[in-house]
C-alpha cells in the first residue's frame, strides 16, 4: 500500500466550461489527482463526504452570486474545506479583498481565460496555501499577490 505522501492531492474541478475543464484536468494531472462531478451531483454533500484537498471553483458567468455563495458554503460547512480557489473569468469584476472577506475564498484569480495561466494559478495556490493571486481582465497586467 502506498503511503499518503506518495499520493497526489485530490483536486475537484467545478467549471461549467467543458473544454477548459478537460484541458486543465489533463494539464494538472502531473501535480494533482483532478476529477469532476457528474451532472446533478450535490457539490456540498460530495465535498463534505470526500474531502478533496483543493477545490477549483470557476464562477458561472450568468449566475455569479450562486458561485460565490457556494464558495462561502464550502468554507463554513460543518467540516469546512481547507483550500477553495475561486476563478472569475467572465462575471463582473470583484475586488480580491471582498471575495476573501465576504465569500472566504483562499485563492482568487480574475483574468484571462487561458488554461496555462489558470494551471499556474492552481499550482501556486496549492504551494503557497491561502494566498490570492489577482489578475485584471484580458489585456491588463498582473496586479498583485496578496497574503490571506
Amino acid at each position: 500500500m502506498l503511503g499518503s505522501s506518495a499520493r497526489l492531492p485530490r483536486l475537484l474541478l467545478l467549471d461549467h466550461g467543458i473544454k477548459r475543464r478537460l484541458a486543465m484536468a489533463d494539464a494538472l494531472n502531473d501535480s494533482f489527482d483532478p476529477y469532476i462531478l457528474a451532472a446533478g451531483q450535490d457539490v456540498l454533500r460530495h465535498a463534505r463526504a470526500e474531502r478533496p484537498h483543493m477545490i477549483l471553483l470557476v464562477v458561472h458567468p450568468y449566475r455569479p452570486s450562486r458561485s460565490y455563495n457556494l464558495c462561502r458554503s464550502l468554507k463554513t460547512s460543518t467540516r469546512p474545506l481547507e483550500l477553495v480557489a475561486l476563478v472569475n473569468l467572465y462575471a463582473p469584476s470583484r475586488k480580491a479583498g471582498a471575495v476573501m472577506g465576504r465569500f472566504l475564498a483562499d485563492a482568487f484569480y480574475q483574468g484571462p481565460d487561458h488554461y496555462p495561466i489558470l494551471c499556474s494559478f492552481v499550482r501556486r495556490a496549492w504551494a503557497e496555501q491561502h494566498h490570492v493571486y489577482v489578475a485584471n481582465r484580458p489585456g491588463w497586467q498582473i496586479r498583485a499577490l496578496l497574503g490571506g
